[in-house]
């Protein structure tokens, strides 16, 4: 089904016309960047897959890349999740790390979320959209993970979680976004072992 169809479809069964629009300009804008660099894709493009008008798109993003931005954090929101029982922390660190690796920064995903953090270097109100819709609900998940481990005595109480997040996934965006060298599983066990709290 196409996305139109898919709009209409949605309309059809009670769901109201601005939420269907709303979807198809996500899953238009999704597909274009699937098939087109970040930059050769418009608001005008994406409009016209998704069978909606540029004010419609207006509506609800002030620019391209706010509306990409939803499509990241949808995409990131919707990856299979390691399940976390409260043990065996580092394990689970290491499987986490090595699965956001493969999505977010060797994925389909990474020419994306470069193209995104470029724009927004000079857009202060973008950046702050970017962490916020993006980063911090990815964050989010790694706290109720380390939540868990400090309910299970596998973490210290006085382990401050948001900065042990940064500490991990800190280096390895800056391996793999910035530096551009490989990450591997020596790397990962060594930035492990290099974090006292986790022995």
């Amino acid at each position: 089904m196409n996305i139109q169809a898919m709009a209409a479809s949605k309309r059809s069964t009670g769901r109201p016309r601005s939420q269907a629009s709303h979807e198809a300009i996500v899953q238009a804008a999704a597909e274009l960047l699937d098939k087109k660099p970040y930059n050769e894709i418009s608001i005008e493009a994406i409009a016209a897959l998704a069978g909606v008008s540029k004010a419609t798109i207006y509506r609800w993003w002030p620019n391209k890349v706010a509306l990409v931005i939803e499509v990241l954090t949808e995409q990131a929101l919707h990856m299979p999740q390691i399940p976390f029982d409260g043990h065996n922390l580092r394990n689970h660190l290491l499987a986490c790390l090595k699965g956001g690796y493969k999505s977010l920064l060797r994925g389909r995903m990474t020419p994306v979320l470069l193209a995104v953090l470029a724009e927004c270097r000079t857009d202060a109100a973008m950046l702050d959209l970017l962490y916020k819709s993006f980063f911090a609900r990815l964050q989010a998940i790694g706290l109720r993970d380390l939540q868990k481990a400090v309910e299970t005595g596998e973490l210290g109480v006085d382990v401050r979680q948001d900065v042990l997040l940064d500490q991990l996934w800190g280096p390895l965006y800056y391996r793999a976004l910035i530096a551009g060298k490989p990450v591997d599983e020596d790397y990962l066990q060594s930035l492990l072992a290099n974090l006292s709290c986790l022995d």
